[in-house]
């Protein structure tokens, strides 16, 4: 009998046949970054990718000069974008960070790592 009421569900379901189930549709959040970033939001961007390049460049200077990565605290960094969280996670050898704009709905973020290429990302959605 449990049977037989799953599979009369699933027929329901699948031939749209239950009430408003096919004409929900989630609503996507608006991103700060994109095609329609106004003016505000690129500044931030640009900062946070400004920090992101500092960091790499901090961290090979630093490599050159002592041979080890330093964790975030040990890098001369003045001024987080607003809105902008840092990560950083170093072994001394290897290190890999992310600069994620906490204000924005899909949590676009800059990562990079030891090899200094950086990536641009955000949420899947």
């Amino acid at each position: 009998m449990k049977q037989m009421s799953i599979v009369a569900v699933m027929a329901l379901v699948l031939t749209g046949s239950v009430p408003n189930l096919r004409h929900v549709t989630a609503q996507q959040p608006a991103c700060l970054h994109g095609q329609n970033e106004v003016p505000d939001q690129l500044a931030r961007r640009r900062a946070a990718l400004g920090l992101t390049r500092l960091i790499n460049g901090l961290q090979a200077a630093n490599f050159n000069g002592t041979p080890a990565y330093q964790p975030l605290a040990q890098l001369p960094i003045t001024g987080i974008p607003a809105g902008f969280a840092v990560q950083l996670v170093t072994d001394g050898t290897t290190y890999s960070f992310s600069v994620k704009d906490t204000l924005d709905a899909c949590r676009f973020g800059f990562f990079s790592d030891q090899d200094g290429f950086i990536f641009a990302g955000e949420v899947i959605r």
